[in-house]
């Protein structure tokens, strides 16, 4: 019997083993190294990205352009509302 790949695989099934490994190291580095929206950095002390006087910088640009630097408390109804829109439905639409 003719072996064929490595390991008794075949050369595309270890295409797909490379790349979703490639994809997981990729995801596990993003969480690790992500730096938090500048709100949440203010707050946390053990991640010395940036100092508090560049974090508040930011923030005040942040608002200065388009005034959504601070995060909104979550609204069951204004979620609710946006899945009444019929253009969001339009849009997913055009996904499917």
């Amino acid at each position: 019997m003719i072996q064929d790949g490595l390991g008794g695989l075949e050369g595309w099934r270890w295409i797909f083993i490379i790349f979703g490994l490639m994809t997981v190291i990729a995801a596990v580095l993003g969480v690790m190294f992500l730096v938090d929206f500048p709100d949440v950095a203010v707050n946390k002390s053990n991640w010395k990205f940036l100092s508090r006087e560049e974090i508040e910088f930011i923030l005040r640009r942040i608002n200065k352009d388009r005034r959504d630097a601070g995060t909104e408390k979550w609204d069951f109804r204004a979620w609710l509302s946006a899945g009444k829109d019929w253009k969001i439905w339009t849009f997913a639409m055009q996904f499917l």
